[in-house]
C-alpha cells in the first residue's frame, strides 16, 4: 500500500473518544467525549495538567491504543477498526512518531537509526542509508552520522529522531514532549527544524507539551483537563514561514 492520497485536507478526525483505564476495582475516565480535528500543514499543541489525557489521546491517534467509543479517523481510514497488521503497515506508512526520551536504537548508528522507517517499509538497505544520510546532512549531523547514541549530545540525538521522524514523508507527526530536556535556545531551535521540515513534507504536527515558551509555533492550542478539550484558541502570531 502506498501512503494514502488525501483527498480533503483533512488528516485527522476525532469524535467523541472515550478511555477508561481499569485501576483497584474502578474505571478510571482518561479521555471524556474527545473531539478534534487537524488538517495539513497545522501544528496543533495540546497542553494540560500531568494525567489530564494529552499522551493517551496522542497514543489514539497514533493507533497505539484503542478508543472504548467514538471514532479516530486518520487519512479518512477508522485506524482503530483496521486489523493489527494493516494498522501497523498503516501507520509506518503514515504516522511519524517523536518521543520525548527519543528511543535511539542503542547499538545501531546514527544513519542507521534515522533508517528505521525506511527499512520498515520495505526499501532497500542502501536507499535508506542514503535518504538518512543527506537528511543528517540537512539537520546538521553530517560527522556524526556514524556515531551510536552514546557518544552524542542529547541535542544530537534529539535531531536523529527527528530525522527518523520524518525520513518516510508521513502525513502526521505525533510528538510528545519534544523539547521537555532543552534550554529556551535549543527548544527554539528544535522547534524552528520541527516547522522546516514540516512545510516542505505538508504534514500534520501534533504536540504534546508542558513548554510554554514553544506555544508560539503553534497554529491552533488545545488544553485538556480531566480528559475533556477545556479551552481552544488559534495563535495569530504563529509563524508561517
Amino acid at each position: 500500500m502506498d501512503n494514502v492520497q488525501i483527498t480533503t485536507q483533512l488528516t485527522i478526525e476525532c469524535k467523541k473518544i472515550t478511555k477508561s483505564f481499569g485501576a483497584w476495582g474502578e474505571d478510571v475516565h482518561v479521555l471524556r467525549s474527545i473531539d478534534l480535528s487537524a488538517r495539513a500543514n497545522e501544528m496543533i499543541m495540546l497542553m494540560g495538567p500531568s494525567g489530564s489525557g494529552k499522551t493517551t489521546l496522542l497514543s489514539i491517534i497514533g493507533g497505539i491504543l484503542h478508543q472504548d467509543s467514538g471514532e479516530c479517523l486518520i487519512l479518512g481510514k477508522s485506524i482503530n477498526d483496521l486489523k493489527e497488521a494493516e494498522k501497523t503497515k498503516f501507520r509506518g506508512q503514515n504516522i511519524g512518531f517523536l518521543f520525548q526520551y527519543f528511543n535511539l536504537v542503542p547499538t545501531l548508528t546514527a544513519t542507521e537509526n534515522a533508517a528505521i522507517p525506511l527499512i520498515l517499509n520495505g526499501h532497500p538497505r542502501h536507499e535508506a542509508f542514503e535518504k538518512s544520510a543527506a537528511l543528517l546532512l540537512k539537520l546538521g549531523l553530517d560527522k556524526q552520522r556514524n556515531y551510536s547514541p552514546k557518544e552524542l549530545s542529547g541535542g544530537e540525538q534529539q535531531r536523529i529522531a527527528i530525522a527518523r521522524a520524518f525520513i518516510h514523508n508521513p502525513k502526521i507527526i505525533l510528538c510528545d514532549e519534544p523539547t521537555s530536556f532543552l534550554d529556551h535556545e535549543r527548544g527554539q531551535h528544535i522547534m524552528q527544524l520541527l516547522r522546516e521540515i514540516q512545510k516542505e513534507n505538508h504534514c500534520t504536527l501534533i504536540v504534546v507539551t508542558h513548554d510554554q515558551r514553544i506555544l508560539e509555533f503553534a497554529d491552533r492550542i488545545l488544553e485538556i483537563e480531566d480528559g475533556a478539550i477545556v479551552h481552544k484558541s488559534s495563535n495569530p502570531a504563529t509563524p508561517k514561514a
